[in-house]
């Protein structure tokens, strides 16, 4: 269902049926002033060999049908896999989606050897990105700060300037295996034709802290219509261990946190 209210006083909601999406995993909605929906979604289908680790972007109209494109295609075997995830989605106001979404490089047992933050649009009608960040703000594990673009949060502000808030990522193998933790809070806004970043919320990554563990989880992202004022929350974590596998509880200590941004814009 699709659910529209305009935004003066006494206004009522209006309800749409849609069509069901096709999709074994959907990353994020958005919907647009035209009343059309929109979706980021992969359809990989555990156990599989090979998997079809594509993300795909959907598009339907009231009383239509769902349009699907490849976004980003993915790969699936050696000598590594390579793939789209934690994508984010928006709308602007000629209706043209964009997505942010973590490029993830794996060996094919499954350790990260690289991520990035890549952000999507589309351009003489094919999907194209550029990579916005693809090392840590040194925040690194013992395999080095090739790690960074986890969890992205995508917003349009008034002027049509993106912004996205992310993670970096701690990536160290020890005796049991790979151990990957997403942390410090990082922001990216697109002025004219550049990314600029910035390091919202610093945190030590296990090279610098080995015990306890320093994470943040989940950032989310509001931004004001002219873009100058930045609000970004989540839960900072920190996990008295000294890996991800643990035969016992661990005790963690957890803090919900809301980060105020002032951004300077030409």
């Amino acid at each position: 269902m699709h659910a529209r209210r305009p935004a003066s006083a006494g206004s009522a909601w209006t309800f749409a049926g849609l069509p069901a999406l096709d999709a074994g995993e959907i990353q994020s909605w958005a919907a647009a002033a035209d009343g059309s929906v929109h979706a980021a979604f992969k359809n990989t289908e555990y156990p599989c060999d090979p998997c079809n680790m594509d993300l795909y972007y959907g598009r339907v109209d009231a009383g239509g049908t769902w349009t699907t494109e490849t976004v980003q295609a993915g790969r699936w075997g050696d000598p590594n896999d390579e793939f789209a995830t934690n994508a984010a989605l928006v709308v602007d106001a000629a209706g043209a989606p964009w997505i942010a979404a973590t490029f993830q490089t794996r060996v094919v047992t499954g350790s990260l050897i690289g991520s990035e933050l890549r952000f999507y649009g589309k351009r003489g009608g094919e999907w194209c990105f550029e990579t916005v960040a693809d090392q840590s703000d040194d925040y690194a594990g013992a395999d080095g700060t090739a790690f960074t673009g986890e969890t992205p949060q995508l917003a349009l502000d008034g002027s049509g300037r993106f912004h996205i808030v992310f993670d970096d990522v701690s990536q160290w193998h020890d005796g049991t295996g790979a151990n990957d933790v997403p942390g410090q809070v990082r922001y990216a806004v697109r002025t004219g034709t550049a990314w600029n970043l910035a390091t919202l919320f610093e945190q030590p990554g296990q090279t610098e802290s080995p015990r306890p563990l320093h994470a943040f989880d989940s950032p989310i992202l509001a931004v004001s219509p002219d873009g100058a004022d930045v609000r970004v929350a989540g839960v900072e974590r920190i996990w008295d261990t000294d890996s991800i596998y643990n035969s016992t509880d661990m005790p963690v200590t957890l803090r919900l946190l809301a980060i105020a941004v002032d951004v300077a814009l030409p």
